[in-house]
């Protein structure tokens, strides 16, 4: 009753308000449409039943009778009355400029009411219809980007997380595994200019590692500031890239990289003939110190005088491009000042004998295949002569190779196409055409390169990349070269590409028969004398 007494004033002054505008409307009948609409809004409340005022009194002020509590009902009356003021402005905002009539803009409907800019409340959007539509697109745009503000903190929140995890157990002495390795390399080419007009297009893979302190937490390091950088100059008739496809390329690239060893490969003048000193001397001379002052300049520090400290500098050549890194180490030797930094500290002279009027001091190691006679005798005696200056150091390869039906299986364990059936096949093939002979660990019978080659042709193509795909399954995944992941074929062109077509299976038979090929054996002993005479 108590309740019912408080609510009356409340109800008698609604009333009253009601019986004012009913009084208003029996003096005025005659009214506009937009005074019509406004009663209509406002008195909501007075049509229906015409009780006592103190009846509808209460029933304003308490919705449900006495019983429920006011304080619930007041907050639904306001979560009410805030929804539909937010509907009004939704419609005023968004609707048609038809909407906004009566709004005090009867002379041109609406269209030159300001729309302003909630994000921005300072800034208006337009008006009429213009600023509606402005509105709409910023909306557009800006609520995506506000989704993916949420993704990017994720992924901001996880990497600080997991790097606070890596310092706090590395600072608490916790063991930290280093995981390396090139299975599937990221590869790099560039051509660098070096005035006047000198270009020339080097290849490389960015030196990273994994740190690891447990299953759950892994971090990708980039080095920079590599224990060496090992330049690489294939020899004729070989592109730079096969470095990075070809069976033995790719076991010296990933030994490399294990060893923290970034890789660089320089491509000739015409990849396909031989390095020639009057077009690439000159060239690879300036480009190699312009690399040396661009990507690592500053990245090892300063030595005790305040100097730039750079990561020594090796160099890896075969066949020609041995002879071409013999050649470069003595110009280097004649003029130090006008190369550095880059400067050989070691070199590795893969199958050649350098001319004899060649001379240099930087520590040289010699590779050497057994069946090459020729070429070790020669290597043998410049080695021996040497006494002041080297150390000059010789290795020799453990001779022919059987080729057996898992040979190419083990050789790229890493490849789900070369399977142990089609390592088989291979071997068959080989075996079937006479190339192989059984009784002498399947050793082949002759030079590859000679008078086999139309044979061992017959053999490759057989497993070319387009017949492959003709006879592979609709639901077969990517068929690709032998070796060759597809981020590795992404950089290649197309004459390096149709060379993984057959460099897989040709240069793994030319190392079998040990006379004159790229090899990787003894290439860890090669990387231990780098590390021993070349720092």
């Amino acid at each position: 009753m108590q309740e019912a007494n408080l609510a009356q004033p409340a109800g008698a002054q609604i009333m009253t308000k009601d019986d004012k505008e009913s009084q208003g409307d029996s003096e005025n009948p005659k009214t506009d449409s937009n005074s019509q609409i406004g009663n209509n809004k406002d008195g909501d409340s007075s049509s229906g039943d015409a009780g006592n005022s103190n009846t509808r009194g209460v029933s304003i002020a308490y919705a449900g009778g006495g019983r429920q509590q006011p304080i619930l009902n007041n907050a639904v009356s306001l979560f009410q009355q805030a929804s539909q003021s937010l509907s009004a402005h939704a419609e005023k905002l968004f609707g048609s400029d038809d909407s906004s009539a009566g709004e005090g803009d009867d002379s041109n409907n609406g269209k030159d009411r300001k729309v302003p800019c909630y994000c921005l409340p300072c800034l208006t959007c337009g008006k009429g219809e213009q600023g509606r539509a402005t509105v709409r697109m910023i909306s557009t745009l800006i609520f995506p980007l506000f989704l993916l503000s949420f993704f990017l903190l994720d992924d901001v929140g996880r990497t600080v997380m997991r790097n606070i995890r890596l310092r706090n157990d590395i600072g608490q002495g916790g063991k930290v595994t280093i995981k390396s390795g090139i299975t599937h390399p990221v590869l790099r080419r560039k051509t660098l200019h070096s005035f006047p007009g000198v270009k020339r297009e080097i290849l490389w893979v960015p030196l990273e590692h994994t740190l690891s302190i447990d299953s759950k937490t892994a971090v990708k390091a980039s080095m920079k500031c590599p224990r060496g950088v090992l330049f690489l100059f294939h020899g004729c008739n070989r592109y730079a890239a096969s470095f990075f496809y070809s069976p033995q390329g790719r076991k010296l690239v990933s030994l490399a990289y294990k060893a923290g060893v970034e890789i660089v490969a320089f491509e000739k003048k015409d990849e396909k003939g031989c390095w020639d000193w009057e077009e690439d001397g000159e060239p690879v001379l300036k480009v190699g110190r312009k690399f040396m002052n661009s990507r690592l300049l500053g990245a090892c520090g300063t030595n005790t005088n305040g100097d730039e400290s750079y990561p020594p500098i090796w160099a890896f050549g075969a066949s020609s491009g041995g002879t071409f890194v013999a050649t470069l180490a003595a110009k280097m030797q004649e003029e130090p000042a006008k190369y550095a930094p880059f400067l050989f500290s070691a070199i590795n002279v893969q199958i050649m004998s350098p001319p004899e009027d060649l001379d240099w001091n930087i520590p040289s190691i010699f590779t050497v295949m057994d069946g090459d006679e020729i070429t070790k005798t020669r290597v043998q005696e410049r080695v021996s002569k040497k006494s002041q200056g080297g150390p000059f150091k010789m290795i020799v390869t453990s001779g022919k190779k059987g080729i057996h039906p898992d040979h190419f299986r083990q050789l790229y364990h890493d490849d789900k196409q070369m399977s142990g059936k089609v390592s088989t096949s291979i071997y068959q093939d080989l075996f079937d055409l006479g190339l192989v002979d059984p009784s002498n660990n399947n050793q082949l019978v002759g030079d590859p390169r000679g008078q086999l080659a139309d044979v061992v042709a017959s053999i490759w193509k057989k497993y070319d990349l387009v017949v492959r795909e003709e006879t592979a399954p609709a639901d077969s995944e990517d068929i690709l070269p032998y070796g060759v992941s597809q981020q590795l074929m992404r950089p290649l062109r197309v004459d390096e590409l149709r060379d993984t077509n057959s460099i897989w299976f040709l240069e793994e038979l030319n190392v079998a028969w040990d006379q004159h090929e790229i090899t990787a054996e003894g290439f860890e002993e090669v990387l231990a004398f780098f590390f021993e005479y070349g720092m």
